[in-house]
């Protein structure tokens, strides 16, 4: 389980992405849709990333039609 956070909104939410290799995850886009809304729910705002996180804790490595391929950051 991941949560990431809006530092802006004060806002966070968990996903649960399917592993796909060292650190990297698969997220459906209907679980990109339900982070967004969840973490930024603004249709016109531009404070977070690809999923509505601030700051970036997400990184977008390949999408399809279905699913973003991601790499989360880690907390060392």
């Amino acid at each position: 389980m991941i949560t990431l956070r809006n530092n802006f909104h004060g806002t966070q939410a968990r996903v649960l992405p399917v592993p796909v290799g060292d650190w990297r995850y698969r997220i459906s886009n209907a679980t990109a849709r339900r982070l967004r809304r969840t973490l930024c729910g603004i249709a016109t705002c531009t404070c977070g990333g690809t999923f509505g996180e601030r700051p970036e804790q997400v990184k977008v490595v390949a999408q399809t039609n279905n699913a973003y391929i991601v790499e989360i950051e880690r907390e060392d």
